[in-house]
């Protein structure tokens, strides 16, 4: 994906910019697993999607070291990343090409552009994202959640 994909606004390319000239430690979250999120909501009485062929969101990637295993672990379920740092999604793409993955994709885009035609989504996890960016993004999070959720579906926002 190009720049052009990305938002032009001035908020944005300052994240973008400060996002991708720092390389974050990047690992996976066990608190945001899939299965994880399955067992709490049953535990509150909510029936949550299957995970073998669950769609699963996750905003604020980084270079997919959340996201690529949990992919690996369930190769009919479909798993999507969005962040702004072009150099983390291209090391977590390159990840995704040496493994061979299939079900996964790593996207270089706001998640207030994420296209509708990417459908909904059982499960969206975003974590380390929501008290770091600035109001209007919070809110289109929040959009999200209200309008692409699958019914029964579940989110993971932490917030620091």
């Amino acid at each position: 994906m190009n720049d052009t994909a990305l938002s032009s606004d001035a908020v944005t390319a300052g994240i973008r910019a400060a996002y991708d000239a720092v390389d974050y430690d990047c690992t996976a979250y066990p608190q945001s697993h899939p299965d994880r999120l399955r067992t709490v909501a049953r535990m509150f009485g909510v029936d949550a999607p299957p995970l073998a062929t669950a769609r699963v969101l996750e905003v604020g990637c980084g270079d997919g070291s959340n996201l690529i295993p949990v992919a690996d672990a369930f190769p009919n379920a479909t798993f999507i990343g969005c962040d702004l740092a072009p150099r983390a999604i291209d090391a977590g793409n390159a990840l995704i090409a040496a493994a061979g993955l299939g079900n996964v994709e790593l996207r270089l885009q706001d998640l207030r552009e994420l296209p509708a035609s990417l459908g909904s989504f059982d499960y969206v996890i975003a974590h380390g994202f929501y008290s770091w960016v600035p109001a209007p993004v919070r809110d289109a999070l929040m959009d999200l959640l209200a309008t692409r959720m699958t019914l029964n579906g579940v989110a993971f926002v932490s917030y620091n």
